[in-house]
This record gives C-alpha cells, sequence and structure tokens, in this order.
C-alpha cells in the first residue's frame, strides 16, 4: 500500500505472468527496488510531501529503502542521501543528508536520552517507532556517511540551550555578572 500510495504500481502476480506483460503489453516497464523508490523519494513532489506521510506509510517505505542497504558501511549507506523517511521523534520525517561539517545532524539517541532531549524532538530519531530500525540507524550513524549522530559532548552542548528549562537559562549568557 505504502509503495501504490507514492505512485509505483506494484503487480502480485507468477514471474512467467509479469515477464509476459513486460514482453507484450508495457514498453520499458520500471520494476520497483529499493533503489528506484529512493529515487522516486529524492524527487522534489515527494520531498514536499515528506511531512504529510502517515508515520507507518514513512516507515514501511524505510524498511523497504534499507532492504538492500549494508548498515556498516559508508559507501552503501550514502545511497539514503536525499531520501525523507528519517523518522523523528515529533512525527515528522526528516531528509537524511551527507554526513560531515555543514549537516543539520539527526541524533539518534539512547532510551535514556531520549526524555531528556524532548525539547529537541525534531533533531532525534524516534526510538518508538520501531526497534528494528532504531538499532539500523544507529548502526548507520556509526558510519559517518549521513548526518546520522550519537549524542556526545558536542551534541550536548549545541542542544543545550534547546533542552534547559526556560528558568535554568541565563537571560545575559554566561559570565554576564548575573
Amino acid at each position: 500500500d505504502a509503495l501504490v500510495a507514492e505512485g509505483l504500481y506494484v503487480t502480485d502476480a507468477p514471474p512467467a505472468v509479469l515477464e509476459r506483460l513486460e514482453e507484450h503489453a508495457v514498453r520499458s516497464p520500471e520494476r520497483v527496488s529499493p533503489s528506484g523508490v529512493r529515487r522516486l523519494l529524492r524527487s522534489s513532489h515527494c520531498v514536499a510531501e515528506g511531512n504529510r506521510r502517515l508515520r507507518a506509510r514513512v516507515l514501511t517505505l524505510l524498511h523497504y529503502c534499507l532492504s538492500d542497504i549494508i548498515d556498516d558501511d559508508p559507501a552503501s549507506a550514502a545511497a539514503l542521501e536525499g531520501v525523507p523517511l528519517a523518522p523523528m521523534t515529533d512525527g515528522t520525517a526528516a531528509i537524511f543528508q551527507p554526513g560531515g561539517v555543514g549537516a543539520q545532524p539527526l541524533y539518534v539517541c539512547s532510551a535514556e536520552e531520549t526524555p531528556l532531549l524532548a525539547g529537541a524532538a525534531d533533531l532525534c530519531v524516534d526510538r518508538a517507532a520501531d526497534p528494528l530500525l532504531t538499532a539500523r540507524l544507529e548502526t548507520l550513524a556509526g558510519t559517518g556517511a549521513l548526518n546520522l549522530k550519537r549524542v556526545d559532548d558536542d551534541a550536548l552542548a549545541t542542544l543545550m540551550p534547546r533542552i534547559l528549562p526556560p528558568s535554568w537559562r541565563q537571560v545575559g549568557g554566561a559570565g554576564s555578572g548575573r
């Protein structure tokens, strides 16, 4: 259903029947594949639709798009670049981008870190969405190929203004003498 909702027509028939359809009825058919779905999802109309997809559809599409990815291989992980299926804690779906300087990090938090980072839900992958996906995204974060990151001291320093209670934030900043 998720693939059909994206405009991909999936035929369920024995291989011999599909081969005959391709041979006689459909010119240059495009077979549905994880790579083809990633390519479709990178298109501008699909990226714009990203946050309007139902969560179940995002997760189904992400499972399919990951089906040919080798999690601990940076070159394989890079195939996800531009795909708008990162399930975030705030309910949106973010875009996987190349890792490195300048990429907006998407944090794959531990179970303990998740409630502490509630103020940055738009930057945290939703652990509750699917345990298998979470485990795979944790491994992908380790490759450095994408903007998926584990929470570390640099991440905490960056996220601190968003996660501290308002009453703890200093108006004038550190060292202002207040």
